[in-house]
């Protein structure tokens, strides 16, 4: 293993023991996690010079930095000469992790024959960048600010356009909230009986990530709770996708009561392989690509 592989697994490693302080805070577990429990003042992180929005891993390391500022820019970006960025004295490049595509002959043996056969490797390449809160003149941002009934209507309307697609969402009197895979629809409470808005979308953006787990859609592995580890791993990416939209939207997020059964396997998991949080990072952002794309 090289330096940068080793560089990026130390990375996805400093991650992942973030977020294993986070989940083994009993306090902040109970607790809504607002904007700043990210540092985020809303929106999700971007390239500032492409307006990329940064996914999977990148877009958690982003929101455990501590910067309210959502925009960044390569560190290459901050030094160049021909523009007016000036890197406040002290400050430290946070590294992002892009990926990069190569493809190789490799050789095989078919009925005794000698063959090549091109194959497609993935890899990540460590690049380091500036939040603008870093940047001394950097340009103002634009302040949105969205009233509550505002963010209620966007959340109202990412309801409405999954309805749209296709959606089957079912209400009942019980506080029981679940997707069926073989049904293939989404059972909750009726909205009313939630202690308000927030914490209602925030469980139905969950079950949405599941709901694109079917076959038809993004075909995940959904075995139910027989097997654990697939049914933990299922949970952790649905979360994510509900963390991702809630601050897409700037609502709160409520960690759900019946996350604590499956802490303590996200936990283990996480210290067993340290990759294991940025492949459900990813698969929790193909998600949000999955819905962003669906038409309204």
């Amino acid at each position: 293993m090289n330096k940068k592989e080793n560089f990026t697994k130390k990375i996805q490693q400093d991650l992942t023991l973030k977020v294993i302080d986070l989940m083994e805070n009993k306090d902040l577990m109970n607790t809504k996690w607002n904007m700043e429990t990210f540092g985020l003042a809303s929106g999700l992180h971007y390239n500032h010079e492409s307006n990329h929005i940064f996914t999977g891993g990148n877009q958690l390391l982003c929101m455990f930095s501590g910067f309210t500022d959502n925009r960044w820019i390569t560190s290459a970006t901050a030094f160049k000469k021909d523009n007016d960025y000036k890197v406040k004295k002290g400050s430290k490049v946070t590294y992002l992790l892009q990926p990069r595509i190569v493809k190789r002959e490799v050789e095989k043996i078919i009925d005794g024959k000698k063959t090549n056969e091109e194959k497609t490797f993935n890899y990540f390449v460590p690049v380091a960048y500036f939040n603008l809160e870093q940047i001394e003149n950097a340009p103002e941002k634009e302040k949105i600010e969205l009233q509550d009934f505002q963010v209620i209507q966007q959340a109202e309307n990412f309801k409405s356009k999954m309805l749209n697609n296709g959606l089957d969402l079912r209400f009942t009197d019980e506080s029981r909230y679940f997707y069926s895979p073989s049904g293939d629809f989404i059972s909750m409470l009726r909205p009313e009986g939630f202690k308000n808005n927030i914490d209602f979308y925030s469980v139905f953006f969950h079950e949405t990530g599941h709901w694109t787990g079917h076959k038809s859609r993004l075909d995940r592995t959904q075995n139910g709770k027989s097997h654990k580890q697939d049914y933990a791993f299922e949970e952790l990416i649905a979360e994510l996708f509900a963390v991702f939209q809630c601050a897409s939207l700037g609502l709160e997020k409520m960690p759900r009561p019946d996350h604590a059964r499956y802490l303590k396997s996200w936990i283990k998991n996480l210290k067993d392989n340290y990759s294991y949080l940025w492949k459900a990072s990813s698969q929790a952002f193909k998600i949000v690509n999955y819905c962003d794309q669906l038409p309204n």
